[in-house]
């Protein structure tokens, strides 16, 4: 339990409450900032049973220092949670969660809209955090997995922490070795993402396909994939027939410069569609020929990133002979 140090004017009593992470350190620190204090000033009166007990007088606040801010609670709620929303961007959200009950229902919300994993640490403590209060999970929308070393017992009791909630996080972005693709199976498996990213490293096949494929085939909300630092081939034409919502696809990292034209066109021309019923009962193997059913859904825009110049143009020439310009206009570079 962490108690709010006493406020400004000595008449208004001292509250508890619970911290909204006390499990996850990095989002939620011990001491809560100064600047918040006057705050506990405007909590909100309390109820018990059917009677309504008034508020203690508020104290006067100095305009000099907080001008019309004892009226910030009359704002509407969603001017509030923009407010939250840039605070925690500045990295005083849980300063300001502390700071009242109002306020904490307000924030915490925003505090727990991305979980940005840099350590293996952190993931301990995320799936501490939501064992013991599992309702943060109905806020979470995002996770970024930038840790580069994980232990993977941790992963799966972060993914037992978040139980179907994973299948409602809308961006999911991990940057491990692929070759972690057999042990990260349970945790690709939890989510639906409508945004995917996965730049590994070093360079590395989409081996062995019938793992990529097997995840992928679950996520049939997916818009937008980008794959970085891995050897493009054939595989990435097989996401196609999994993907019915894809519009999107970059590709990105060193392995660019290996792209072939051919890859590229077929990308282009394959319709996004969801397998068909024989394809559903087919076994996976190392090189599954799905039959995929008829269908007039194409990409929109193919994204190729750190493509070598030389090779970009010489692929630009090619596709210039093989393209009409409606499909060759999806094509973008980026440096």
């Amino acid at each position: 339990m962490l108690a709010i140090s006493p406020p400004l004017h000595k008449d208004v009593p001292m509250r508890r409450f619970t911290s909204p992470g006390d499990g996850f350190r990095a989002y939620v620190p011990p001491p809560v900032d100064p600047a918040f204090h006057f705050l506990a000033a405007l909590l909100v009166p309390v109820t018990h049973g059917s009677a309504l007990r008034k508020a203690p007088p508020r104290p006067p606040l100095d305009p000099a220092l907080y001008g019309s801010l004892s009226r910030a609670l009359d704002l509407p709620l969603e001017v509030l949670e923009l407010i939250a929303r840039n605070v925690v961007e500045a990295g005083t959200g849980p300063a300001l969660a502390r700071s009242s009950r109002f306020l904490c229902a307000v924030t915490v919300p925003q505090l727990y809209h991305t979980l940005d994993l840099r350590t293996s640490h952190d993931v301990a403590s995320v799936a501490r955090t939501l064992r013991q209060k599992s309702w943060l999970g109905i806020y979470i929308r995002e996770v970024r997995v930038r840790a580069y070393r994980l232990h993977w017992t941790d992963m799966n009791a972060l993914v037992d922490a978040l139980g179907m909630k994973a299948a409602r996080i809308d961006h999911l972005q991990v940057s491990f070795p692929a070759s972690d693709l057999p042990q990260a199976m349970r945790f690709f498996s939890a989510f639906s993402p409508k945004t995917f990213e996965w730049m590994t490293s070093p360079c590395w096949q989409m081996r062995p396909a019938h793992l990529f494929l097997h995840f992928m085939s679950r996520w049939h909300r997916l818009e937008q994939l980008k794959l970085g630092s891995f050897r493009f081939d054939d595989v990435v034409l097989q996401f196609l027939g999994l993907l019915p919502s894809l519009s999107r696809l970059t590709l990105a990292g060193s392995a660019t410069k290996h792209l072939e034209s051919r890859l590229i066109k077929q990308l282009l021309e394959t319709p996004c569609t969801a397998p068909t019923q024989e394809s559903d009962a087919m076994e996976v193997d190392e090189d599954p020929n799905f039959p995929w059913s008829a269908g007039d859904r194409y990409l929109d825009e193919i994204e190729i990133l750190d493509c070598p110049l030389d090779r970009r143009l010489a692929l630009e020439a090619e596709l210039c002979d093989d393209l009409v310009p409606a499909l060759r206009s999806k094509v973008t570079w980026q440096v």
